[in-house]
C-alpha cells in the first residue's frame, strides 16, 4: 500500500508541495527570529561586553570608588535603554546595585535575569542582560541593559511557534489538494477519454478548457492523434469491410452455382468427389468470412448489444442441450455443473457463442470415451464460466498464441477448424471485461471465463 500510494503523482505532488511551502516559512521564521531576536540580543551582549572591560579597566587604574562614582552616573545607554549594574565584594556584600535580584553565584558569563523596578508603588517589568565577571581583588560585577523590548518579542515568538507550525502544515497541505486535485482532474479528463477511446468510440476527444497551458496543449496533440488514428481505422474498416462483402457475393454465387450442378452429368465418382471438395472449401471460405467479420464488430464495439442480466447456469444448460448429440455421437460424455448463484450483466448471444466455441473445441479435440464439464458459480476469485476436458491441451508454446487468428496447434491441424475460434472467445472476452485463463489440468485443459 505505501509502495502505491508513493507511486501516486497526486500523493507525491501533495508531498512536495506542502514540504517546500513548510520548509519556506520555516525559512522566513528563521530569518525573522535572527533579524528581530538574535541579533539584538547580540548586540546587546557586545555592548554590555564593552561596558564590563571600561567598569574594570576604571578599577584598576583609579580605584574602587571611581568605579562606584562610574556606576552611579550610568542610567541610560544607546537608544535610551536603562543600565543595569551590582558591585560585589570578595565577602558577598553588595557594594552598589540596581538590580532586584541576581544569582548568588557566578554559573556564566552571561545572564538574562528580571529586573523590575517600582515607580510610585507600581511594578515595571524589566528583563536585563548582563555580562557577569570578577575584578582584580576577588569582587564580582555585574553589568548590562535594559532587554525587555528582545526577551518579549522571542518569548512570543516561542508562543506563537505552535500555532505557526501547526498553521504552515494545514494551510501547507490544503494549498498542495489544490494544486493536486487541479492537476488529477486535467489527468482524469485525458484518462476517461483514453479508456472510452480503448472502449472502441474513437470519436472521444480530450476536452480542452482554453486556457493555453500546457495541458490544452497536450490535449490538442493527442486530440490531433485520435483524429488520426480515427481516420485511418476508419479506412482500414471500410477495406477490410468492403473486401469481405464484396467476396461473400461471389462465394455465394459460386456456392449455388455449385449446388445446382446436376450430379449424374458428371459421370465419374472422381468427378463428384471434387464437386463435393470445391463446395466444402467454397463454404469454409464463406464462414472464414463471417468469422472474420464477426470478429472485427466485437473487437470494434460496432456489435449492437443487447446488455441484460444472464444467469451463466442456464447458459450452460443452453450449451449443454445443444452440445449434447454431437457429444453423443463421438461417445463423449458431456456434463454441466454449477457452483452457486451466478448472474452478470451482459450479452446472452455473445456469451453464447464463446461457450459455444470452447465445448466445440474441447469435443473436437477430445478422444473417444472422454469427458467434457461445463462449469458455472462464483468462487473467492468472482464470478467464473468453464469447460474443462480431458483432451491433448496446449503445450508452453501454444499457449502465447492460443487467440491469435488462424492459429492452430499441432492437435488442431488434424482436426480440421479455421483457427478463429478462440480469437472470437478473446474478443467477446474483451467485450465483456472479463478475463480468459487457459490451464493445464494433466490431462486436459480448463479455459475459464472470469469475471472479477
Amino acid at each position: 500500500m505505501t509502495g502505491y500510494l508513493l507511486k501516486s503523482l497526486s500523493v507525491r505532488l501533495t508531498i512536495l508541495y506542502a514540504g517546500t511551502f513548510c520548509f519556506s516559512v520555516t525559512l522566513l521564521g528563521a530569518a525573522y527570529y535572527w533579524i528581530s531576536v538574535h541579533q539584538p540580543r547580540l548586540a546587546i551582549r557586545v555592548l554590555a561586553d564593552r561596558d564590563f572591560v571600561a567598569m574594570r579597566a576604571i578599577d584598576e587604574t583609579s580605584g574602587r570608588a571611581a568605579l562606584i562614582d562610574a556606576l552611579r552616573t550610568r542610567k541610560k545607554g544607546a537608544g535610551g535603554r536603562d543600565h543595569f549594574f551590582a558591585l560585589v565584594g570578595r565577602d558577598g556584600r553588595t557594594i552598589i546595585a540596581n538590580l532586584p535580584s541576581w544569582p548568588s553565584r557566578q554559573e556564566s558569563r552571561w545572564l538574562e535575569v528580571e529586573a523590575d523596578d517600582f515607580v510610585e508603588g507600581e511594578e515595571i517589568d524589566h528583563y536585563a542582560i548582563l555580562r557577569d565577571g570578577a575584578l582584580e581583588d576577588g569582587a564580582r560585577l555585574l553589568t548590562g541593559w535594559d532587554a525587555d523590548e528582545v526577551l518579549a518579542r522571542e518569548e512570543q515568538l516561542r508562543a506563537a511557534a505552535l500555532w505557526l507550525i501547526g498553521g504552515t502544515i494545514f494551510l501547507g497541505i490544503c494549498g498542495a489538494l489544490l494544486m493536486t486535485a487541479a492537476i488529477t482532474k486535467r489527468l482524469e479528463a485525458i484518462n476517461r477519454a483514453a479508456l472510452t477511446v480503448m472502449d472502441g468510440d474513437l470519436s472521444q476527444r480530450v476536452p480542452i478548457k482554453g486556457t493555453g497551458d500546457d495541458f490544452d496543449r497536450l490535449a490538442g496533440t493527442l486530440n490531433v492523434m485520435l483524429s488520426r488514428i480515427e481516420m485511418l481505422f476508419e479506412a482500414v474498416r471500410r477495406v477490410s469491410d468492403s473486401a469481405a462483402h464484396e467476396l461473400r457475393t461471389p462465394l455465394t454465387r459460386l456456392i449455388g452455382h455449385l449446388d445446382r450442378v446436376d450430379l449424374d452429368m458428371l459421370g465419374s465418382e472422381p468427378r463428384k468427389s471434387s464437386l463435393f471438395a470445391a463446395m466444402q472449401e467454397a463454404e469454409r471460405l464463406n464462414r472464414i468470412l463471417d468469422a472474420t467479420l464477426r470478429i472485427s464488430r466485437v473487437e470494434g464495439r460496432r456489435y449492437e448489444a443487447r446488455i441484460k442480466s444472464v444467469d451463466l447456469a442456464v447458459l450452460a444448460e443452453d450449451v449443454y442441450d445443444y452440445y449434447r448429440p454431437e457429444a453423443d455421437r463421438r461417445s463423449i460424455a458431456i456434463n454441466v455443473s454449477s457452483q452457486g448463484d451466478a448472474a452478470i450483466d451482459a450479452d446472452a448471444d455473445l456469451l453464447f457463442q464463446a461457450l459455444s466455441n470452447l465445448v466445440d473445441n474441447a469435443i473436437k479435440f477430445g478422444h473417444s470415451q472422454g469427458r467434457v464439464t461445463i462449469l458455472s458459480g462464483t468462487d473467492p476469485n468472482g464470478t467464473f464460466l468453464s469447460v474443462c476436458d480431458d483432451g491433448p491441451g496446449l503445450t508452453s508454446d501454444e499457449a502465447d498464441f492460443v487467440t491469435e487468428r488462424f492459429f492452430r496447434g499441432a492437435a488442431g491441424r488434424n482436426a480440421g477448424g479455421d483457427g478463429l475460434g478462440l480469437s472470437l472467445v478473446a474478443a467477446i472476452a474483451d467485450w465483456h471485461r472479463c478475463d480468459l485463463e487457459f490451464v493445464n489440468s494433466a490431462p486436459g485443459l480448463v479455459v475459464t471465463l472470469r469475471w472479477t
